[in-house]
């Protein structure tokens, strides 16, 4: 009674972090539709949606699966939840490829992350209860692969706007300590702590530094840049 009583608890703790998360993810896609939508721009406003929506996707898997009691949708909710970490690497890489950096490096690292999360959501859908270190190791080589263009990026951004971008990322891979040994005590939800600081971090980049440095890159601008 006392583990189920611990663990009835460990699981309120990990959806009471990620539904927070997803308030303010409701809360960020909004500032942003509301900061890009009288722009007259619509890469800027689409990259918002991509990015926005994919940090709304995220947090309501995540709040949903640690929610339910009943196994067969903690199980749908499971799947959901591990897909949409691909979803939202690939989503924040978009502003990012799209408009702070543009032209070939962008669209190149656009199209690699998202088919890599294309490849990482099929290999979940069958495989969500196996390869947790592997699976663990692909989220983190394609939250890294940013570095391959790290100095366009530099060119691109502010240092402030490239120190959010760091920062964010040295949050979700100390948090991965974390996740590894989400079977001991609270650690899944330190976790999801460590995502939610990732998740400001990069949204603190995004609104503040990748917009407004992008002001004026359309469509067909990245072509030519």
């Amino acid at each position: 009674m006392e583990s189920t009583s611990l663990s009835i608890k460990q699981e309120q703790a990990n959806m009471l972090t990620h539904a927070f998360g997803l308030l303010l993810s409701f809360i960020g896609l909004f500032t942003l539709v509301l900061g890009t939508y009288d722009q007259n721009n619509f890469l800027h406003f689409l990259c918002c949606i991509i990015y926005g929506t994919s940090l709304v996707l995220l947090y309501a898997a995540s709040t949903c699966y640690h929610g339910f009691r009943s196994e067969h949708w903690k199980h749908v909710f499971k799947i959901v939840d591990h897909c949409a970490i691909y979803i939202l690497i690939a989503g924040t890489y978009t502003p990012f490829t799209l408009l702070a950096l543009g032209g070939m490096w962008g669209w190149s690292m656009f199209c690699t992350v998202w088919a890599l999360a294309f490849i990482g959501i099929q290999f979940k859908l069958f495989f969500v209860n196996q390869f947790k270190i592997f699976s663990t190791l692909i989220y983190l080589m394609m939250g890294w692969l940013v570095v391959i263009a790290i100095e366009p990026l530099m060119q691109a951004l502010p240092f402030e706007g490239l120190m959010w971008l760091v920062a964010g990322g040295i949050a979700y891979t100390v948090g991965v300590l974390f996740y590894l040994r989400d079977d001991y005590g609270y650690n899944h939800a330190i976790w999801h702590l460590f995502v939610l600081a990732g998740s400001v971090s990069h949204f603190i980049a995004v609104f503040l530094y990748v917009i407004p440095e992008a002001e004026g890159t359309t469509f067909l601008s990245l072509s030519s840049s």
